[in-house]
């Protein structure tokens, strides 16, 4: 079960990252906001944030997958490979919010539905 549930979490996450780049390519071919920081930075701290997640769901497959693993061994790599990609992943997401990117006053449309 927790074999396929890490293999589910991998191909959500690769999915994810193929949504976004090709979100980011249609932009890119459109024109839009080529020039603003408020519309890029968002879809690179996306990349940044999903790399971070996928990183450690491939370390947690090698430990299930590969029975000599040193990840099963030793609990130190756990702590690396592991639990500091998921910490960067958080300080980042703290650090350059979302909500920095949204108007502040709810009643502002930010495009025609």
């Amino acid at each position: 079960l927790s074999k396929t549930s890490l293999i589910i979490q991998f191909l959500s996450i690769v999915l994810l990252f193929l949504l976004t780049i090709t979100f980011h390519y249609r932009c890119w071919r459109a024109g839009i906001n080529r020039n603003t920081k408020s519309f890029w930075r968002p879809i690179v701290i996306l990349y940044i944030s999903m790399t971070f997640m996928l990183y450690p769901t491939e370390f947690r497959l090698i430990a299930l997958f590969v029975e000599e693993s040193p990840f099963r061994k030793y609990e130190w790599y756990l702590y690396v490979c592991v639990g500091l990609p998921m910490l960067m992943n958080e300080v980042m997401r703290n650090v350059w919010h979302p909500g920095h990117y949204l108007p502040n006053d709810g009643a502002v449309v930010l495009g025609e539905e």
